[in-house]
């Protein structure tokens, strides 16, 4: 009888033990599951800035397109500017000529 009850207690904490290890595992797979589910979200957000880094750099791309012809541009201007005799005081000059003439319409 003392073996049956030692067979007895024996498997009784055998099976806590089982019981416990279950326990440990089910919650290590509910913390893997969070932690997969995080990770995805993670994921997509580094997706999202991605994608708005592309689109970022392309309209970056566009401005410094832009500024670059405006800058060829104004270069330009000031070639003829220069080439005509002008000064950079005759642009007010032409703008209050500008105005008179506005003014004497009136």
């Amino acid at each position: 009888m003392m073996l049956l009850k030692k067979i007895h207690h024996s498997v009784n904490s055998n099976f806590n033990k089982i019981k416990s290890k279950i326990s440990e595992i089910e919650e290590l797979s509910k913390k893997v599951n969070d932690l997969e589910k995080r990770l995805s979200e993670k994921e997509d957000q580094i997706l999202e800035l991605t994608q708005y880094k592309e689109k970022s750099n392309k309209e970056l791309s566009i401005v410094a397109n832009d500024v670059y012809i405006l800058a060829t541009f104004a270069k330009e201007l000031y070639a003829l500017w220069e080439e005509n005799g002008f000064d950079e005081f005759d642009l007010f000059d032409l703008k209050r000529q500008k105005d008179k003439k506005k003014n004497n319409y009136h």
